[in-house]
């Protein structure tokens, strides 16, 4: 099933302009696109070994985050879910700015 469903996290980091780490199912490939780093379907070893990549090229991270951002606005083809999308970032931002002193 996760294979075939977005992850409502997937979404939120991408969202939030946060590098993302993934194993290579379809739905995460076909939202995140280029945002994203993948590692083998279901080998914890790749993705430590991804997550560690990421850890240790803070600017390779970085370069992530205006792709994921435009990754997130392209993933959300037609009007509803155009509109989801963006009441979810108001939502997290909103919740971020309350947070921040």
């Amino acid at each position: 099933m996760n294979d075939k469903s977005t992850m409502n996290k997937i979404m939120e980091y991408m969202a939030l302009g946060k590098p993302i780490v993934q194993f290579d199912l379809t739905e995460g490939r076909f939202s995140a696109q280029d945002a994203s780093l993948y590692a083998r379907r279901n080998d914890p070893e790749d993705l430590a070994a991804k997550i560690i990549e990421l850890a240790d090229d803070p600017a390779r991270a970085r370069r992530w985050v205006p792709s994921g951002a435009g990754a997130w606005r392209a993933s959300s083809s037609g009007a509803t879910k155009c509109e989801a999308a963006r009441r979810v970032r108001l939502a997290l931002e909103a919740t971020v700015a309350r947070s921040e002193p």
